[in-house]
This record gives C-alpha cells, structure tokens and sequence, in this order.
C-alpha cells in the first residue's frame, strides 16, 4: 500500500515494509539497504499489485534498461538480487517465475 504523502513506503505485509525514498526494507525493525536497482526493481513489482504483483520481462527491461541493454541473464541476475536481498529479512516472500516474467509472491 502506498501512502497519500510524499514519502513513498509500501506495507508488504505485517512487519514487512519498504521505504522507497530512502532504499531501505525493514522486518520487524530490522534494516536493510537496497542498492539502486533492487529497490526501483521492488518498486515496480509493488506498483502491479492490481495484476497480482506480475511483471513481465519487457517492463523490467524497459524500466531498468532503457538503453535497450537488457538480456534475459541480467533481468535474471537482477531478479535474484532483490530475491537474495528480502530472503535475509524475510524467508516467506519469494519472487517466482511465470510465463514471460517473475512475480512477487507476499
């Protein structure tokens, strides 16, 4: 859920939430900080909440690789970044893949 202030932080579910601006998730008061691009790449899946946390890979590609750079190995590495990076809060949220992309699984 995303708060109507200029700070954007989304609940993931109790205990779990990341704060956008500031590239930090939290678990019952533990941190930890996001590089760049885990936390824009956690941003989006959180955006998707309408389609059930699903993101293809064409939107993950043209969100973090606008320069057209994007491969399937480094959409892949940046999935199993935030996966790696909210595992060591959280071992009960996963992202999964689906047909043509991952989804966000709270």
């Amino acid at each position: 859920m995303n708060d109507s202030s200029s700070i954007r932080s989304y609940k993931l579910h109790e205990g779990f939430i990341f704060h956008a601006d500031q590239k930090v998730i939290e678990f019952n008061g533990r941190q930890k900080y996001l590089q760049p691009q885990p936390s824009k790449l956690l941003e989006l899946f959180l955006r998707m909440e309408e389609t059930g946390y699903v993101l293809k890979n064409s939107d993950i590609s043209e969100n973090l690789w606008s320069d057209g750079s994007a491969t399937n190995d480094r959409i892949h590495k940046a999935v199993a970044r935030l996966r790696s990076n909210i595992k060591e809060l959280d071992s009960s949220i996963d992202i999964e893949k689906c047909v043509d992309g991952y989804q966000l699984v709270l």
